[in-house]
């Protein structure tokens, strides 16, 4: 027993070394300015219209500012398998963005506001960009049924993570036949290196591509240290190690839900009490509803969104009370709507990475930001009582 003790405290503290190693190779590159990223200092990370979909469209434009005419378009039909023996002209190519198909009938399948639109005689690419936003109700219908239209046209959803489109969005339509699923992860990420290294001698379009691909990597959870990683993979799966790693596995739920309870529940229980605030658990799919003094019609609260994964978000949730006009708060960089009318913050790398949990900085993000909320809707009290919004 003593020994099987000593061994697995062998493979933690190894594996503890290796992580060690990992955050100095961090705190070195932090060092170097290699985590300097103007879309994370402008927080401009999630923002679908203002980052995602105009940085993109510029690329894909034969007239784009970028110089390489229709260069990147190019590798864009090249690199997708969607695009494969689709013969489409981007010599003439007309890239738009936020287009306006007309107002959504009665029955939700027409009209709406199209991402991107990529146009050529009478062919036509329409993207549909999902950072984190949910689907709407028929929107990928509509936007198929816009697209007959043309000649002939390909239907893309774009997301995180490539997956496909919700029933309620796209109703009885087929992937890879009526809509296609495309990822940031995967092909809109290999296309933008390939694009760099047709740019390197453009020094500021390379140096732009280069930190959206560090932005993309942030946001699909690529910006782990391959090497190290590689050493982890390796210590874990040797022959002595391998049924040690599988014991842990086995448990990996309960031990997750066990490093939630004690570093993130129990640590915001006492600082909530110590607020004078009160606290909520487990209604419906949100973990945590915090009420600020004298909140009465909406809370903080910590979501998981959809059930879809751990796909984490925090922001002012209406709990009760009318409708309200809806507020963009600083703090929260996703835009509102009526669920989160003054906005929202994506979070989920906050809950999956275990290191961030034990160490405190899950719940200190999640304190820091809720101090925030608070702070700047103190500070805008007459505008909320402009807006005739009660807390």
């Amino acid at each position: 027993m003593a020994t099987d003790k000593n061994t697995m405290q062998k493979l933690l503290d190894d594996v503890y070394s290796i992580i060690l190693a990992d955050q100095k190779e961090t705190e070195e590159k932090h060092r170097r300015g290699d985590l300097f990223n103007v879309f994370n200092i402008l927080n401009l990370q999630t923002y679908e219209v203002r980052t995602h979909s105009a940085f993109l469209s510029e690329l894909l434009d034969p007239k784009g500012s970028h110089g390489m005419k229709d260069g990147f378009l190019k590798l864009f039909l090249s690199s997708i398998y969607v695009f494969d023996n689709w013969v489409f002209n981007t010599s003439d190519a007309k890239v738009r963005v936020e287009v306006s198909v007309g107002n959504i009938n009665e029955q939700g399948t027409e009209g709406g506001r199209i991402d991107i639109i990529i146009s050529s005689h009478n062919k036509a690419i329409i993207i549909e960009n999902k950072i984190y936003a949910s689907d709407q109700t028929n929107q990928l219908i509509r936007y198929s049924n816009y697209g007959k239209i043309f000649e002939d046209y390909k239907l893309l959803y774009l997301t995180l993570d490539g997956h496909e489109a919700s029933d309620e969005s796209c109703g009885d339509m087929t992937v890879n036949k009526d809509y296609y699923s495309i990822s940031y992860k995967t092909e809109i990420l290999e296309w933008l290196v390939q694009c760099q290294d047709k740019c390197r001698d453009k020094e500021l379009v390379f140096c732009s591509l280069k930190q959206y691909c560090t932005l993309i990597k942030e946001l699909t959870g690529q910006m782990e240290n391959t090497e190290n990683n590689k050493k982890l993979i390796d210590l874990l799966t040797q022959d002595d190690n391998a049924i040690k790693t599988a014991s842990i596995l086995d448990h990996a739920d309960e031990l997750y839900e066990e490093l939630i309870e004690k570093y993130i529940t129990q640590k915001l229980k006492q600082w909530v009490e110590e607020k004078g605030y009160e606290l909520e658990e487990d209604e419906g799919d949100c973990w945590y509803q915090i009420f600020p003094k004298n909140w009465n019609h909406h809370c903080i609260a910590f979501q998981n969104y959809n059930n879809r994964g751990r796909y984490f978000y925090i922001g002012v949730l209406k709990v009760s009370g009318r409708q309200h006009k809806q507020m963009q708060l600083n703090v929260l960089k996703a835009g509102t709507n009526a669920e989160w009318p003054f906005g929202w913050n994506s979070c989920g790398d906050e809950l999956d990475n275990y290191v961030k949990i034990v160490s405190g900085k899950t719940v200190k993000y999640i304190i820091d930001t809720t101090e925030s909320i608070i702070r700047e809707l103190t500070d805008c009290k007459d505008k909320l009582q402009e807006l005739k919004i009660e807390l």
